[in-house]
C-alpha cells in the first residue's frame, strides 16, 4: 500500500473538524466527508483490511442518517471486507443509494451484469441492469453515452434472461452514443448485416474513422474473419431446435464414444449458425468407483474429466469443461481465442433414421469475456461400425495441414450442383469419397477415380439433390481417413 496514499487520507478524515478564523471548530458535513474519501475510491482495494474498518466506522454515521454519497462510499467499503454478510450490507446500501446518487446508479447497473465474489446470493440480472441504464438516460441524464453503448449491447445479444434480441434498438442506441466501442459495434452490425442491410464499405469507413485500438484491429484482421452465417437446411435446423423424446439414459448405458457437432448460433439464437466444430467425446464409467468420465477432443485439443449424469442432465460440478476457439471477431492483437467454460449440458434424444441422436443445449460462460456463451449445442451420436465420423481426423493437425496445403482442393466452396476434388498425388489408390450431412447421415459415396495424369487424381461429385446447409467430405485412403467441411448455399 502506498503510504503517501493513506498518510494523507488520515490527515483528511481523521480532522473531523476544522477551524475558522475566529478558532472556532467546525465539524464536517456528511457530504463533504464523503467528497473527501470518494477522491481515494480508486485507492481502496489496495488498503488493508484494518484500515478499511477504520474507514468504515468513520463513515458509517453518514450512511445511517441516508446520505446517498456516503451509503456509496460505504457500500465500496463493505465490498472490500469480502464477508458475505457486509457483501449484503453493501449491495443494500448501493441500492439505497441509488435513488439519489448518480455514480451509484451507474455502479449498480454494471454490478447486474456480473457475479459478485463471496456474496453467491446475487444474481445477474440483465432486465434490472437495463432498467437502471434507462434511468441514466432519463430522467438522470446522466452519463447517457456509456449507458446507451451498454443498452445497445445488451439488445444485440441474446444472453440467457436477457432482454429479447432487439437489432433495430441496439442500433438506436448505438447511434444515440458517442462511446467509441459503440462505434465499433455499429460497424460490426454492418459489416456482418445484424439487423441492418449489410454493407461492409461502410463498416470499414466507420471503424477506420473510429480511433480506438480495437477498432484498428478488426479493420486490420476483418479479411480473415468469417462474415457470413453458415447455412443449414430446414431439416437441419427443425432437429436441432426439436427437443425429442426425454431422455432415459443411464451413466452405465451412456458409456462408449460419441462423434458430433459443436454448433454455436448467433445472438439471434436460431436463426444464424456462426460455428460449427466436430469433436469426439468417449464418457467411461467405472462401475466399481461409480464415477463417470469423459474425453473431449475438440479444435486440436484434448480434455478430460469427472462429470454426473442425471435426469438428462451432464453436470460438471467440480471443474467445468472448458475449451478454446478462435475468436470469430478478432479485435485483440494478442487475443486469438475464447474459452469457452461449459458447467451444465440438458440433453433430449431424437431418433433420425433409426438411430438415436443426442441433442444437448449448453449452459455456460466465456471466460475471456466475463459473459454467457451464445445460443450454442452440441449434437452427436454414439460411434458404430458405420458411424459416419468414425475413424475421423478432422482434430487431427497434422492431416488437416495436408488437406489444406493442398493435398486435396475441393472446388468451388461453397458447393453448387456438383463439385471436384483435386488431389496433387499418385500415391493413393483404392480411394472413397463419402459425404455426410453433420448428424451423421451418409448422402453421397463415391469410389471411381477418372486420371487427368500421372500425377493428379479428380473426384466429381453430383451434390444438385443436396439442400443448403453444412457437410463434411470425408476421403478414405490405403486405410486413413480426412475430412473437410464444406457448405451449399
Amino acid at each position: 500500500m502506498n503510504k503517501k496514499h493513506v498518510l494523507g487520507f488520515l490527515c483528511l478524515i481523521l480532522s473531523a473538524t476544522y477551524y475558522s478564523y475566529a478558532q472556532q471548530p467546525i465539524e464536517l458535513t456528511c457530504e463533504q466527508k464523503a467528497l473527501t474519501m470518494l477522491e481515494r475510491e480508486p485507492y481502496l482495494s489496495s488498503y488493508s483490511k484494518e484500515f478499511i474498518e477504520e474507514l468504515l466506522v468513520y463513515i458509517e454515521p453518514c450512511a445511517t442518517e441516508g446520505d446517498p454519497a456516503s451509503q456509496y462510499i460505504a457500500a465500496l467499503l463493505y465490498w472490500e471486507s469480502e464477508r458475505e454478510q457486509n457483501m449484503h450490507k453493501g449491495f443494500n446500501l448501493l441500492q439505497s443509494a441509488s435513488r439519489g446518487y448518480d455514480p451509484a446508479l451507474l455502479k449498480l447497473a454494471m454490478t447486474y451484469l456480473r457475479e459478485l465474489e463471496n456474496y453467491p446470493f446475487h444474481k445477474i440480472s440483465y432486465p434490472k441492469a437495463s432498467n437502471a441504464l434507462r434511468s441514466m438516460i432519463s430522467p438522470r441524464n446522466y452519463k447517457t453515452d456509456i449507458a446507451n453503448y451498454v443498452l445497445g449491447y445488451l439488445n444485440m445479444k441474446h444472453f440467457p434472461n436477457a432482454l429479447t434480441p432487439d437489432y433495430s434498438k441496439a442500433k438506436s442506441y448505438f447511434e444515440s452514443s458517442n462511446h467509441p466501442m459503440a462505434k465499433h459495434w455499429l460497424a460490426i452490425m454492418y459489416y456482418f448485416g445484424y439487423g441492418v442491410t449489410q454493407d461492409k464499405a461502410k463498416a470499414r469507413q466507420m471503424l477506420a474513422e473510429n480511433d480506438i485500438y480495437n477498432s484498428e484491429v478488426l479493420l486490420t484482421y476483418l479479411d480473415t474473419q468469417n462474415s457470413d452465417w453458415l447455412p443449414m437446411s430446414a431439416e437441419e435446423l427443425s432437429i436441432l431446435n426439436e427437443y425429442g423424446d426425454n431422455f432415459n439414459q443411464t451413466s452405465q448405458s451412456f458409456n462408449g464414444i460419441y462423434d458430433g457437432r459443436f454448433i454455436e448460433f448467433d445472438w439471434s439464437r436460431d436463426l444464424g449458425v456462426k460455428r460449427d466444430v466436430p469433436f469426439t467425446i468417449d464418457f467411461d464409467w467405472n462401475e466399481s468407483s461409480r464415477d463417470l468420465t469423459y474425453e473431449l477432443s475438440i479444435a486440436e485439443q484434448t480434455f478430460s474429466g469427472q462429470t454426473k449424469l442425471s435426469n438428462g442432465f451432464i453436470s460438471f460440478n467440480d471443474s467445468p469443461l472448458s475449451f478454446k476457439l478462435p475468436r470469430l471477431y478478432k479485435d485483440h492483437k494478442d487475443k486469438d481465442s475464447l474459452e469457452y467454460n461449459i458447467s451444465q449440458i440438458f440433453l433430449r434424444e431424437n431418433i433420425l433414421i433409426g438411430e438415436s441422436i443426442f441433442i444437448g443445449q449448453l449452459q455456460g460462460s466465456i471466460a475471456d469475456l466475463n459473459e454467457p456463451m451464445p445460443h450454442s449445442k452440441m449434437i452427436f451420436k454414439k460411434r458404430t461400425g458405420t458411424t459416419a465420423l468414425q475413424n475421423s481426423t478432422i482434430a487431427n493437425s497434422e492431416l488437416k495441414n495436408k488437406l489444406d496445403q493442398d493435398f486435396a482442393i475441393i472446388h468451388p466452396n461453397p458447393i453448387q450442383d456438383q463439385f471436384k476434388i483435386t488431389f496433387n498425388t499418385n500415391q493413393f489408390n483404392n480411394m472413397t469419397v463419402s459425404v455426410y450431412n453433420f448428424f451423421g447421415q451418409k448422402l453421397i459415396e463415391q469410389s471411381k477415380v477418372d486420371h487427368r495424369d500421372n500425377t493428379q487424381k479428380t473426384v466429381t461429385l453430383n451434390s444438385s439433390d443436396l439442400p443448403s446447409g453444412t457437410y463434411i467430405v470425408q476421403i478414405k485412403m490405403d486405410n486413413k481417413t480426412y475430412s473437410k467441411i464444406v457448405t451449399k448455399e
